[in-house]
């Protein structure tokens, strides 16, 4: 019994001999690309291709998402992939002609389902996959089970994340902890391990490892990484040129507003005024949507319209919609005026034969049509109108009187209500002048509930200025923004202020600038590197998620200084998801 390619032998007893092998078993001294999409992509594509003729691809909760977002069902079908299954599904129909590919996570709950499925087997054979190591007493389990001889191999592919793009990723775990002592977090911080020691072996490489100070979330993690790697030393044996890799380990509490504001990219828009969840949009009760458009896929691997516009404002994404949507015009219409979303969803309903050829464009057409509606609906505009203000400017007596104006407004919704409050509170939260107490009035005047006012002290005692590492209203430059206005649109219109700039920027400056300091970012593992010293490609991990507008500035940072950039977090957080887990945290 061993596990080929790291001299390792277990002389565990059982009758039959599994041979374990991981994915560095001949090629773990090259490099990949910085692409977690094409590492992933290429490990299912080898496990599907391996197995020839038809086969079932056995997946459990994580790993069906995981394949999902990397590949569209027809991509998966050219490699005569006929089916797809999970593994805990209940009644599956036994088919002995053909063999099965398994790629579930090493867990106890999928290695009991596997020794169930070897029991009673509905298929001839079984490749099984897990996405990272699994341990010995879990294959000398599987092994046990294997009664029928029916399990043709057994191997380590490490794509135990989700990517979400070539240079971002997520674990979706959307929980947030305050201390490293409350109920959940060992399962939780065992998860990000998971996922970051994937990432390491899926990319090959063995970084520097360096975390926030001030954060136990952040400095637990790096610490017990570093342990893993060192345990496992010899699957990280990678001809590393030049300065090695670092990892960064960060923790959202010390930049709670990033996912507080209104978006006005589409990627991120569409997170914050729909969801995003694996690269699926449900625009389910939305008025006026198609049955075919009320779930659709937005993945830039099989959607060029949405690869070459996710990170585009929502001024520019209008024009060049409409542009799409022109060019399919037919020209005996090419005289029909199309200057709102309003007039494209008509054109497209009118036109069968056009809806049929243009499905992508009528996909867009339906998401970008129902955020129009949300903006309009909760006048979006002057709410993230103020939201910037409040960040970015320093007088008390304006933001107070705002927000309580917006408060008492009818047409405002609830939710951005209770964001404008928070936002102030966390603003002002050391101001001798502080207002906290007339906004709770206001609120409970306009009819928010005992738990949407608390937000605002929920919020305070996760990321309040006691919590948070730095001074994030001092001389910080998260609340500094370059404010531009969008002057194209639909019509012509002008849009609002936009901008805002994540402290992570200020991050991605000082490691980029050599300036990233050991006493604000100390060492979980230096291999001899200087804490001045500038890496070449940066991996950086949010402990509670990140955001798409930290994405997008990952992106522009990366394309303008050259620092290869990958962007992980426990999940992707919008407003809505974010305020839920705070309030969760704090019970």
């Amino acid at each position: 019994y061993k596990r080929q390619g790291i001299n390792a032998e277990y002389g565990i007893p059982n009758h039959r001999n599994f041979d374990l092998v991981n994915t560095h078993t001949h090629t773990h001294h090259r490099q990949r690309v910085m692409d977690v999409v094409k590492a992933v992509k290429d490990y299912v594509t080898k496990m599907v291709d391996t197995v020839k003729g038809m086969k079932v691809l056995l997946l459990d909760g994580e790993t069906m998402g995981i394949v999902s977002m990397c590949f569209s069902q027809t991509d998966i079908l050219q490699h005569e992939v006929y089916l797809f299954e999970r593994l805990d599904a209940a009644a599956r129909e036994q088919m002995l002609h053909v063999n099965a590919v398994v790629f579930v996570r090493p867990t106890e709950d999928n290695v009991q389902h596997l020794r169930k499925e070897l029991h009673e087997p509905k298929y001839g054979g079984y490749h099984i996959f897990f996405s990272n190591i699994c341990n010995n007493s879990l294959l000398n389990d599987l092994a046990e089970a294997d009664e029928h001889e029916l399990v043709c191999e057994v191997q380590e592919y490490f794509g135990d994340y989700f990517a979400v793009s070539p240079h971002a990723f997520t674990l979706n775990s959307r929980e947030l902890f305050m201390s490293t002592r409350q109920q959940g977090w060992s399962a939780h911080k065992r998860r990000c391990l998971d996922g970051l020691f994937s990432l390491l072996l899926s990319l090959r490489r063995r970084p520097t490892l360096r975390h926030v100070a001030g954060s136990e979330l952040a400095e637990q993690i790096a610490v017990d990484l570093t342990r893993r790697i060192d345990e496992h030393s010899a699957l990280f044996d990678f001809r590393q040129k030049g300065a090695p890799p670092m990892l960064l380990i960060l923790d959202r509490k010390d930049d709670p507003v990033t996912p507080m504001l209104q978006q006005w990219t589409y990627q991120a828009m569409v997170h914050e005024l729909i969801g995003i969840d694996n690269n699926r949009v449900d625009l389910r009760g939305a008025p006026g949507v198609r049955k075919e458009m009320e779930q659709v896929v937005l993945s830039a691997e099989s959607d060029s319209f949405f690869r070459d516009n996710a990170l585009v404002n929502f001024g520019d994404l209008g024009v060049n919609i409409k542009a799409l949507v022109d060019s399919f015009n037919m020209s005996s219409l090419s005289s029909k005026q199309l200057s709102s979303i309003e007039d494209i969803k008509n054109f497209i309903n009118e036109f069968p034969a056009f809806r049929k050829k243009s499905g992508s464009v009528g996909k867009h057409v339906a998401v970008v049509g129902e955020m129009s509606r949300k903006i309009d609906q909760r006048c979006l505009f002057a709410v993230s109108e103020l939201e910037q203000e409040l960040a970015n400017k320093s007088d008390h007596s304006v933001a107070k009187s705002n927000v309580i104006e917006f408060i008492e407004k009818d047409n405002i919704h609830m939710q951005d209500k209770i964001r404008l409050a928070t936002l102030y509170a966390l603003r002002y939260e050391s101001s001798s002048s502080n207002a906290t107490s007339r906004l709770i009035e206001a609120l409970a005047n306009a009819g928010a509930d005992r738990e949407q006012i608390r937000t605002m002290s929920y919020m305070i005692e996760y990321a309040g200025s006691a919590r948070r590492s730095g001074d994030l209203f001092g001389n910080k430059t998260l609340f500094s923004m370059a404010k531009k206005s969008f002057k194209r649109g639909l019509g012509g219109t002008t849009n609002v202020y936009t901008e805002h700039t994540p402290l992570l920027l200020e991050t991605l400056e000082a490691v980029q600038k050599g300036r990233l300091r050991e006493n604000t970012h100390p060492f979980a593992y230096g291999g001899g590197v200087s804490a001045d010293a500038v890496p070449k490609e940066l991996f950086i991990f949010i402990v509670g998620g990140y955001t798409y507008e930290e994405l997008l500035y990952v992106e522009k940072f990366s394309e303008q200084t050259g620092l290869k950039v990958v962007l992980g977090g426990s999940c992707v957080h919008n407003s809505h998801s974010f305020v839920k887990a705070v309030h969760q945290a704090r019970s």
